[in-house]
């Protein structure tokens, strides 16, 4: 069993993008957006877009790109980016903007796990480590 199992039958938006952005791209956008240099925020896109060796398709961006992914790169990451020796942006703004780059707004996790079709493997505990979500 591992992640992509769960995206089996996965309802897909509509509003999903046909062709995601590449994290260095998004790097980039942030440095022009937030200061400092794209190398400062690619660990984060990255981290956000690594799901995508997860699936095939776009489904895997239902693993972190939502408000609760948002804070979970807080939590990775640190409350701050810094962007140089003397300044630092708000991860949770970063990472904010990524989702909205990406999908167009920020979605509450809970309108992708609707979207899941519900199995009866799925009612058993394991932890995210063994599904290889972390």
């Amino acid at each position: 069993m591992n992640a992509r199992d769960w995206l089996i039958g996965f309802d897909q938006p509509d509003w999903f993008p046909a062709t995601p952005l590449q994290a260095e791209d998004l790097a980039r956008a942030s440095a022009l957006r937030f200061g400092g240099e794209a190398t400062n925020y690619l660990p984060l896109h990255q981290w956000f877009l690594a799901t995508g060796a997860w699936t095939s398709g776009h489904d895997h961006l239902a693993f972190h790109h939502h408000a609760f992914g948002v804070f979970e790169a807080e939590a990775r990451f640190g409350p701050a980016i810094n962007v140089d020796a003397e300044r630092a942006g708000p991860t949770r703004v970063v990472a904010e903007r990524h989702v909205q780059e990406v999908l167009g707004r920020v979605p509450p996790a809970t309108e992708f796990l609707r979207r899941i079709k519900g199995e009866r493997w799925m009612l058993q505990a394991t932890s995210p480590r063994r599904l290889e979500l972390d």
